[in-house]
């Protein structure tokens, strides 16, 4: 049999069917067997559905219920394994399904990134990473802090900050922004991408970080051609004008005027910086007669006295001609060059985020375990995640990276050795997330080129069959996709097209098989061309057309959940989404589950603005808008209640509002509370407020949830929490169960592995090119200087084509075209009885150019079209649909009528002594502990002076103090960070350990209140109350010795004396 399998599964083609058929025949060899089987997803649900599969599928077998899948599979493992004989497929399959139920740990079908984190778990120590690491998947709030660190050094950062000037002084030059920190951020997302540092892998081995000296010799290098060239040039057109002046020469005397040489001397190399050389140009270059004009006779002796003019003409061209190429190379580097200077910081600032929070970022994951595997240790792997995989399945394998492929191929290569299986599934037609890190030339021709020592045992396998779509559908796909290589390579080399596009689209992947129990399907391109009569232009049309669609779909007994409208961008689906919502149809989009949507939560943010900031005018009367709107549902016109405002300069504020949320005494101020309560708990009383928690809202309990999750990782600092709302909330949205009967609208990335009956796409009219306002590769070069970096980072321009950077730009190019192909094709390939496509007009290489290239120059479609529509198939109604198998959904819902939100540490305390609790006045617990040791332990908590918040909240948690003693604390505490001593010990900067554990050779345990270090710098902080006491001096030079031992040579010591008044310090003392 073949050890590696290789699957190429078209749309539709019943991927998930192959790999439960595959996983079972593995798991059938032995009753231990799925111990040893890896299944690698991609995405949670993913997961949760190929288990749900199996598992189903075993209880079917189990219980006699699929005879003919029993006897398929009895066959085929009895071939491939000819020591098996009479399986017994039933009795096996209730063996198996209840060592899996009682083993489900072992039964290991996992995302890809889940297994990543198991294998660094266990190497934490070989990787030099925090025990206990928490994951952090924000890399944009991540990107966020470490670039404001990295500008808060600005200025005392001498090198740093020449980088910084120089790059803002070069964007000023050439007329771009001068915000760098936006920019920053956007070419800082490259740290945490695999492409950024594949290329450290090909160049250096290993993760490489250029130090400054290097970078700044490149900088210097390359701004220098980009300069010399620039004012070489521009000295020779001053020059060039000057002797035009003293010969009086005017625009006349030169060839072809204004439109010759005279614009090349006079303006184009000294003002625009066009360097182009044209046909005149190179006529010129050949005889001076070709340079002045010659019709001229009356100055033809002036011409000959002008040569000197025509020399320096001609060392302009040359200089052109000969050095252009590196120019324009040097000076699309220099529009980010600085930002080369910025990595490495960049870089720097996040491995002290990494140690300071004690976490890893998941784009850590792979490029870590990149560094770590090799092919010498993989059985080494095994046994340090404790599992012995024998047998590996992935799916989904045109979206893997190459950094994840690579991390994979020693365990693969180790399991085909021992004569054990391997499969990967995917579709080349289906990577759409090549931004993501996909890469799709791994299932072309990289994995056989990996596994050249195996290419004995490695089959490929085609699934043929499209079981999803009906005849016509796929018939029409069929055709469409087998003509759109003839219309791909426009402005692409001919040997790109046959190494990448040629083998995803060649008939033999493209053409499918159809099934006879799937006859009939609709099919209509309906092509945009022109604006209409009433000057509608074409992207107005298109969506006025989907809706016109959308109304005939239901009135031929469609529900609005059998439609799936798919767009491109975020922003086209926003556009049909309030289209569809205005025609009086429900829908489900991104856009319309983003908490941000939610009135109540838009009322709490501008209330959190407004706490933050009083004096916040447009917070102030976006958060009256809200509550009147919204919460009052005020029949008065707000725009007569602010212009009634303004006028009589009421306090509308204090009266319109909830009198809670004012203080008691004085309506112009806010209630106190408000003040003292941490980011999540302030959330909880302001619901209770403006009565947002008296019925149930999923968006508030999502908005709750997001708010919990942030205090967890991050301070309660409610302006942090803003900025991280305002960077982060066009990402947070709700779930919602399957089932509900609305149109659905999503982009076509997260369609993929989706089907529904109708499809409808509004615009399909994507650019097949790359934006070269957001497309930037990492581009290099073997000519000198340009390889004297690993990489540039440059945007995807076509002038690239003319720089030493032509051929990633090409390869870009062509990549790119595929993956927007891709997106067509994925699009397409979603229907099961409809679909419906809707092209309007767009200019270059586009969707719309290939659609209406095809329908128009195809007879088999041209023949059905007209008047700008092309049909094909049958219209059958909903009901009449043959072979269809109808399975009702009964969703039981129960609405809650009531949901109480109230002070959860008035009602539950957490580990105090009952000996030591007290009752409070208004009935909750606190521990009866003196103030002096509450600062103790409020300061155990305490690692930096911004997580003050975090510390009282814990303490809180604790039962330590009540909500009304969290004020006195907090002032008390503050006096200590306050304190010119004390409150450095608290600065960022210092690696912290609190109450850490020495352990002696003897087996005895020293614990320090507080050691911080910097370098060889150790101090030890040691907290007191009451009086003085040269005891307490001894103790902490007893640490002092201890530490000695650790090889640091500078150690401080001091006695933090507590007092429950004094400002929270009665002394601090330096031993």
């Amino acid at each position: 049999m073949s050890n590696f399998l290789i699957y190429q599964a078209s749309a539709g083609s019943g991927k998930t069917y192959t790999l439960v058929k595959e996983y079972l025949k593995l798991a059938f060899i032995n009753p231990k067997s799925y111990r040893h089987i890896l299944a690698i997803t991609f995405t949670n649900k993913a997961t949760e559905e190929m288990k749900t599969r199996v598992v189903n599928k075993l209880v079917e077998l189990s219980e006699g219920k699929d005879d003919k899948y029993a006897e398929e599979i009895k066959k085929e493992i009895e071939a491939e394994y000819k020591f098996i004989k009479n399986l017994d497929v039933r009795k096996e399959s209730t063996a198996l399904i209840t060592s899996i139920l009682h083993d489900y740990s072992a039964f290991t079908i996992s995302t890809i990134d889940s297994f990543s984190v198991r294998v660094m778990r266990s190497f934490a120590k070989e990787l030099k990473i925090p025990f206990g690491f928490d994951l952090e998947l924000e890399s944009a709030v991540v990107l966020d802090e470490i670039t404001d660190k990295l500008l808060d050094r600005a200025g005392s950062d001498t090198e740093l900050t020449t980088y910084l000037e120089d790059y803002i002084i070069s964007n000023l030059d050439d007329n771009r922004s001068w915000h760098i920190e936006d920019i920053i951020k956007n070419a800082g997302k490259e740290i945490f991408s695999e492409r950024y540092w594949n290329i450290k892998f090909e160049k250096h081995g290993a993760v490489f970080t250029e130090d400054r000296a290097s970078v700044k010799s490149v900088i210097e290098s390359i701004t220098g051609i980009k300069y010399s060239f620039e004012n070489h040039l521009k000295l020779l057109g001053e020059k060039a004008v000057a002797l035009i002046k003293k010969h009086n020469f005017t625009v006349d005397d030169f060839v072809q005027g204004n439109r010759g040489v005279w614009s090349t001397l006079t303006r184009k190399i000294i003002y625009d910086k066009n360097y182009e050389l044209k046909t005149y140009q190179h006529n010129a270059r050949t005889s001076i007669d070709k340079f002045f004009n010659s019709k001229n006779t009356s100055r033809a002796s002036d011409y000959a006295q002008a040569s000197e003019l025509y020399e320096i003409f001609i060392e302009a061209y040359d200089q052109i001609a000969v050095n252009v190429r590196a120019y324009y190379t040097a000076d699309e580097i220099c529009r980010n060059i600085y930002l080369s200077g910025v990595f490495a910081d960049l870089l720097e600032e996040l491995n002290k985020y990494r140690l300071e929070n004690r976490v890893l970022l998941a784009s850590d994951l792979n490029l870590m375990l990149r560094s770590l595997i090799s092919k010498d240790i993989s059985p080494f792997i095994y046994e340090k995640i404790g599992s012995n995989f024998h047998n590996y399945l992935i799916d989904e394998f045109q979206d893997t990276s190459d950094f994840q492929w690579k991390n994979f191929l020693p365990l693969i290569i180790n399991a085909l050795s021992e004569r054990h299986t391997a499969m990967i599934v995917g579709d080349v037609k289906q990577s759409v997330y090549r931004w993501r890190g996909g890469d799709m030339q791994l299932l072309l021709h990289k994995v056989r080129e990996d596994l050249a020592g195996f290419n004995d045992i490695i089959k490929t396998e085609t699934l043929k069959t499209n079981r999803r779509s009906q005849r016509y559908i796929v018939e029409f796909n069929n055709k469409f996709f087998s003509l759109l290589l003839e219309l791909a390579g426009g402005g692409i080399e001919e040997s790109r097209c046959k190494s990448l596009i040629n083998p995803s689209y060649d008939k033999e992947s493209v053409n499918q098989e159809i099934l006879e129990s799937k006859p009939g399907g609709y099919v209509n391109v309906t092509i945009i061309d022109s604006k209409d009569e009433e000057g509608n232009k074409e992207m107005q049309i298109a969506g006025a057309k989907a809706i016109q669609y959308i109304n005939e779909i239901i009135a031929d007994g469609y529900s609005e959940s059998d439609i799936l409208v798919l767009v491109r961008t975020a922003k086209e689906g926003i556009a049909i989404s309030e289209l569809i919502s205005a025609d009086g149809k429900d829908v489900i989009s991104s856009e319309s589950l983003l908490l941000n949507n939610s009135p109540g939560i838009k009322l709490i943010i501008s209330v959190l603005k407004y706490i933050s900031d009083n004096k916040n005018n447009l917070a102030k009367t976006e958060l009256l808008y809200l509550y009147l709107e919204y919460i009052k549902k005020s029949r008065t016109p707000s725009g007569e209640i602010f212009t009634d405002w303004q006028k009589k300069q009421e306090n509308l504020f204090e009266d319109l509002l909830p009198d809670n949320f004012f203080h008691e005494n004085d309506t112009t101020k806010l209630k106190p509370l408000l003040y003292d309560l941490s980011l999540y708990e302030l959330i909880e009383q302001l619901l209770g407020v403006f009565g947002l928690n008296e019925n149930p809202d999923p968006y508030i309990l999502k908005f709750q949830e997001s708010a919990f999750t942030y205090t967890k990782k991050y301070d309660s600092d409610i302006n942090a929490f803003l900025e991280w709302w305002t960077d982060n909330y066009e990402n947070l949205s709700i779930t919602i169960p399957e089932g509900i009967n609305a149109i659905r609208v999503m982009t076509i990335h997260k369609a993929k592995g989706l089907q529904s009956r109708v499809v409808v796409i509004p615009y399909a009219n994507w650019t097949m090119n790359p934006d070269s306002n957001k497309n930037f590769i990492w581009a290099s070069s073997d000519v000198e200087p340009f390889n004297s970096a690993d990489s540039f980072y440059v945007r995807t321009v076509q002038s690239l084509s003319i720089t030493y950077f032509s051929e990633p730009y090409m390869d870009e190019l062509a990549l790119t075209r595929i993956d927007n192909m891709n997106l067509l094709y994925v699009a397409f390939t979603r229907a099961e009885e409809r679909l419906y496509i809707v092209s309007p007009k767009r200019n270059g290489i586009s969707a719309y150019s290939m659609i209406n290239g095809i329908i128009n120059s195809e007879p088999a479609f041209s023949d059905k079209f007209s008047g700008g529509v092309f049909e094909y198939g049958d219209k059958i109604k909903a009901g009449d649909v043959i072979g269809r198998k109808e399975y009702e959904k009964t969703i039981g819902t129960e609405t809650l009528g009531k949901f109480n939100s109230n002070e959860w540490y008035r009602k539950t305390v957490i580990r105090p002594s009952y000996k030591k609790l007290k009752i409070f006045e208004e009935g909750s617990f606190r521990l009866q502990t003196k103030k002096g040791n509450i600062i103790h332990e409020i300061l155990s908590y305490l690692r930096y002076a911004d997580e003050l918040d975090s510390a009282l909240t814990q303490i809180l948690a604790e039962g330590l103090i009540s909500s009304e003693d969290t004020q006195e604390f907090k002032t008390l505490i503050m006096n200590i960070l306050s304190d010119k001593t004390a409150g450095d010990w608290y600065s960022r900067g210092w690696e912290v350990r609190n109450e850490s554990e020495i352990l002696l050779k003897d087996g005895s345990i020293f614990r320090p209140d507080r050691v911080i270090t910097k370098k060889d710098e150790v101090i030890i902080i040691d907290y007191k109350t009451g009086i003085e006491k040269d005891e307490y001096k001894n103790q902490l030079n007893g640490y002092a010795d201890i530490i000695k031992q650790m090889k640091y040579s500078q150690i401080i010591k001091y006695l933090l004396y507590l007092s429950e008044s004094k400002g929270g310090i009665t002394n601090i003392v330096k031993v």
